[in-house]
């Protein structure tokens, strides 16, 4: 997947894995131009991202000498716009990643946003494969063509209409939510773009799908206290088996099982932690999963399923694990099926899978 394709000119979150940074990793971030208002704004919105992501944004001083990560640009002449994650390091030192083209019109705090949302690996939302929107592509061609800055045909059609494929959500190793009308990763659409007349707006805040997206993708360490609830929902709608299985903490994924974790708790977002697990490769979290119970056969929002994502990613060993539980996990569940006719048999919690006895 060519990065480069993937730039935004203003718009589930979505993901390219292939252009992530590294969790927890410090980005330096050095403005070529721009007053002192316009950096004061991209400072103060920008970092809205990392209370979330696992990473931290750090704004250096013209005089710095070293490489930095993302340069941001104000130039006027230019459409706003950000190149996609990492993808940034292939640009030289000397010229901008990011550009901004008008920091003074109504929703300028929801450009900003956007703009950083790519530069973090965030894609369109209105492209995501489980977007769906039915566009009047007549309608969409005469806006974008009579804006003040018109966009040319191809510019119309990977930019707004030309959703990612199956081939570059594999290739581009894509992570993607249902679609959120409120993420600020979404172009404003209005009612006469599409055919069945569904419209939206471009978020001014980050989404609480925006926020539960961006924490998985960079998570941070889990630090969960004795005592505490695990199978509870959090403010981002996740949990602190989900958060340890996605970053690949096998050792504390065991510790929570241990301690009442349940491993077909779902988030807020019908994510479930052997999701992440298998999606992101980390072969000892999915063994423990499975160890205690974890259903191979559920659907996310996007109705993938563990196995779906372990395809994706390519790890050989948890596809076969997953392969194999998804099939004794089939079988069990047909032996609970009584005749037809009968009354079923009373089994103790037959719908909760057993957990193995913890042993040193």
């Amino acid at each position: 997947m060519d990065p480069l394709e993937l730039t935004s000119d203003t718009g589930c979150l979505a993901v390219a894995r292939t252009w992530l940074w590294e969790v927890g990793q410090t980005l330096r971030i050095r403005f070529i131009d721009g007053t002192a208002e316009e950096r004061e704004k991209v400072k103060k919105y920008a970092k809205q991202w990392t209370k979330w992501a696992n990473l931290t944004m750090e704004f250096v001083d013209d005089n710095y000498a070293g490489d930095t990560d993302i340069r941001v640009a104000f130039d006027t002449s230019k459409p706003t716009c950000s190149k996609l994650g990492k993808s940034a390091r292939t640009i030289a030192q000397n010229e901008p990643t990011m550009n901004f083209s008008n920091l003074v019109a109504e929703g300028y705090k929801g450009t900003i946003l956007h703009e950083f949302g790519h530069a973090l690996g965030c894609l369109h939302e209105h492209l995501s494969p489980a977007a769906g929107i039915l566009w009047d592509k007549a309608a969409v061609y005469r806006q974008y063509r009579n804006q003040k800055k018109p966009w040319s045909e191809a510019t119309i059609h990977s930019q707004v209409l030309n959703h990612y494929t199956n081939a570059q959500v594999e290739e581009g190793d894509i992570r993607n939510s249902s679609l959120d009308g409120r993420s600020v990763m979404i172009y404003s659409i209005e009612p006469w773009m599409t055919t069945n007349g569904v419209s939206f707006k471009q978020g001014q805040e980050l989404s609480r799908m925006d926020k539960h997206f961006i924490a998985a993708i960079y998570p941070h360490p889990t630090d969960t206290p004795k005592g505490h609830n695990l199978n509870v929902l959090d403010e981002n709608w996740g949990f602190p088996l989900y958060w340890a299985s996605a970053w690949g903490q096998a050792h504390e994924v065991r510790r929570l099982l241990r301690a009442g974790a349940d491993p077909n708790f779902q988030s807020g977002f019908q994510w479930r932690a052997l999701h992440w697990a298998a999606g992101n490769g980390h072969v000892d979290v999915v063994d423990h999963l499975l160890d205690w119970g974890a259903l191979v056969d559920v659907r996310s929002d996007t109705g993938m399923t563990p196995l779906d994502l372990a395809r994706i990613n390519g790890n050989q060993t948890i596809i076969e694990e997953l392969e194999e539980h998804a099939e004794i996990q089939a079988r069990a569940a047909a032996e609970l099926v009584p005749p037809a006719g009968t009354e079923p048999a009373t089994h103790h919690n037959a719908d909760l899978p057993l957990q193995p006895i913890a042993v040193a």
